[in-house]
């Protein structure tokens, strides 16, 4: 929440250092990947945020982070359609 909160405060860089120092120092717990993963993707990374969640074992993952991971998917092949249709392909 205090990483949003600067984020909306304008202050995106400093809520970015904040979630990689925790990621850094608990990158076992799931639900700081998850929640992580949540900031990216509600922050436009979802890249990003596809790729925080792969840093865990499919096994520890829990039916909100699959939901999550299923949606930026479908979103990343969305965009490249969109892509493709626009470059005439």
């Amino acid at each position: 929440r205090y990483a949003q909160a600067l984020r909306q405060a304008g202050q995106p860089q400093q809520a970015d250092a904040l979630f990689r120092q925790l990621a850094l120092r608990q990158h076992a717990n799931p639900q700081l990947t998850y929640a992580y993963a949540l900031y990216l993707s509600g922050s436009d990374r979802d890249r990003q945020a596809l790729a925080q969640l792969n840093t865990l074992p499919a096994a520890q993952w829990n039916d909100n982070m699959r939901e999550l991971a299923q949606r930026l998917k479908m979103q990343a092949v969305i965009e490249h359609a969109e892509r493709l249709r626009a470059a005439g392909d």
